[in-house]
C-alpha cells in the first residue's frame, strides 16, 4: 500500500493563514513607505503635481490609465495568475478572497486616513493600488505554487507514518478480505455516495491506497484533477472498525481519521 493524498482542513488552513500574514505585512509596509515619501517630499506633492493637474490635466488622467492597464496587463499576460485562478480549488478562492477584502480594509482604513488634500489622496491611493495589484498577484501565485510542495511534506510527516500504521495492523490476507467484503456491500447498494472534496472535514483525513478494480470503475470517470491529485468522488463503505472509498475510477483508498 502506498499513500497518495491527505485532505484536511487544519493543514490547509495553517498553510493559506501563514501567506495572508505575509500579504498583510507587504500591505502595511507599502503604506508605512508611501506616507514617509510623502512626507520627505512633501513639497514635490503640493507644487509640482498640482501645476501638473492645473496645465496636464487630460495628459495625467490618460497617463495614470496607461499605467494602470499596463500594470494589468503585464500580470494577466506574463503571469501564470489567469491559468492559476481559473484552476484554483475553493480553498484558493476563499485566499483570493480574503487578500482582496484585506486590501480594502487597509486603504480604507489607513491610506485614506493619514491623507489630507483630495490630490493627495487620489495620488496615495492611485500608486497603492498599482503596487498592491502586483503583490497580490505575486501572492496567489506563490500560494498555488507551494500548495503542493506544502502538501507533499504534509505527507511525509503525517501521511506516510499512518500508512505504516495501517500495514502493521492489516496484512495483505486480512486487508483482501477486508476489501472483498466492502466490494460485497457496494455491489449491494449499502455503500454511501461522497465526495470528500465537497466535505468540510473536522479532522486530519488521510486516504491509503489499497487496490484497483477496473470492473468497479465507471466509464469515462477521471482519475485525477486539475492538480494532478486523485479524486476524491465515490461510494464510502464502513464495517464499524474500517473505512474505504471507492472512487468512481475504481480505486479503494483506506479512509483513516486522526
Amino acid at each position: 500500500m502506498n499513500t497518495e493524498l491527505a485532505n484536511s482542513v487544519i493543514p490547509s488552513a495553517v498553510f493559506f493563514f501563514a501567506f495572508f500574514v505575509a500579504f498583510s505585512i507587504l500591505e502595511l509596509l507599502i503604506i508605512l513607505i508611501l506616507n514617509k515619501l510623502e512626507r520627505q517630499h512633501w513639497e514635490f506633492v503640493i507644487d509640482t503635481l498640482i501645476r501638473a493637474k492645473v496645465h496636464h490635466g487630460k495628459a495625467i488622467k490618460l497617463a495614470a490609465f496607461s499605467g494602470i492597464l499596463l500594470i494589468v496587463a503585464l500580470i494577466l499576460f506574463t503571469t501564470p495568475f489567469v491559468s492559476v485562478v481559473r484552476a484554483s480549488t475553493q480553498e484558493l478562492k476563499t485566499f483570493i478572497a480574503v487578500l482582496l477584502t484585506v486590501m480594502l480594509l487597509i486603504y480604507y482604513t489607513t491610506t485614506r486616513k493619514v491623507t489630507k488634500m483630495a490630490l493627495e489622496k487620489k495620488v496615495h491611493g492611485y500608486i497603492y493600488f498599482l503596487v498592491s495589484c502586483v503583490v497580490f498577484a505575486f501572492v496567489v501565485i506563490m500560494a498555488d505554487q507551494s500548495y503542493n510542495t506544502y502538501k507533499n511534506y504534509m505527507n511525509s510527516q503525517l501521511i506516510d507514518p499512518a500508512a505504516q500504521k495501517i500495514t502493521a495492523k492489516i496484512d495483505a490476507q486480512e486487508a483482501e478480505k477486508v476489501l472483498s467484503g466492502f466490494r460485497e456491500d457496494y455491489l449491494a447498494g449499502r455503500c454511501e455516495v461522497i465526495d470528500y472534496k465537497k466535505e468540510k472535514p473536522t479532522t486530519l483525513t488521510h486516504f491509503v491506497y489499497a487496490r484497483t478494480d477496473d470492473d468497479l470503475a465507471i466509464a469515462g470517470a477521471k482519475m485525477v484533477d486539475e492538480k494532478g491529485l486523485p479524486l476524491l468522488k465515490g461510494h464510502r463503505c464502513t464495517n464499524g472498525e474500517n473505512t474505504v472509498l471507492l472512487t468512481e475510477a475504481g480505486k479503494w483508498y483506506w479512509v483513516i481519521t486522526e
